[in-house]
């Protein structure tokens, strides 16, 4: 007769949330050599953690980016991009931006999807989407923004990307991914590179 089979308590076999719902105890700074900046990405609400090669959401989430830009005399233009394994829809990832501690919800006044730069376990590609925003009719200088975000449950991001620039823009741009010095992955802990460029 073969050993008796061991069952756990039932209280302690409930699935728990890791590392739970709360946002995430402080934020993540950038984390490229070359950036510049202080720009931190914070966790909002939902279940995103640290996995091997990306930050999971096996929830819906909520996450965001502070940026201070003081280097610059004034911020014209900010485009972000966000390069993950996206669930659903990309147009339902929606992004907006306030600024000097405001609540102005601006969204993208362009956004675009290109072929991101990652694969995962199971062999499928991530989707890198741009959005791009036009700051230049604003009357007062910016000083600082915050970009807000949520994301659908099962996203997986391998990396963003954060430029901050002086310069208007005349017309709507889609960088290539390695044009811009996406994150070459962020097994250590997922960060967003923030770069300045002032205007020539």
């Amino acid at each position: 007769m073969g050993e008796p089979e061991f069952k756990q308590p039932r209280h302690q076999r409930l699935w728990r949330p890791y590392p739970g719902f709360s946002a995430w105890p402080s934020a993540i700074g950038s984390n490229t050599a070359d950036s510049t900046g202080n720009a931190d990405y914070n966790k909002k609400t939902g279940a995103g953690y640290a996995a091997r090669s990306s930050i999971y959401s096996p929830s819906v989430g909520s996450f965001s980016i502070s940026n201070s830009v003081e280097s610059l005399d004034d911020v014209n233009t900010v485009i972000f991009q966000f390069d993950a394994g996206l669930r659903g829809t990309w147009t339902n990832y929606v992004a907006t931006l306030n600024y000097n501690g405001g609540s102005q919800g601006l969204t993208a006044d362009f956004f675009a999807l290109t072929n991101g730069s990652f694969t995962n376990q199971f062999g499928g590609y991530s989707s890198n989407i741009l959005f791009q925003w036009d700051l230049s009719s604003i009357g007062e200088p910016i000083r600082e923004y915050v970009i807000n975000y949520d994301v659908a449950a099962h996203t997986s991001t391998y990396a963003l990307q954060l430029d901050s620039s002086e310069a208007e823009l005349s017309v709507s741009i889609v960088p290539e991914p390695a044009a811009y010095g996406l994150l070459a992955g962020i097994v250590a802990l997922t960060g967003c590179v923030a770069r300045r460029r002032h205007g020539k």
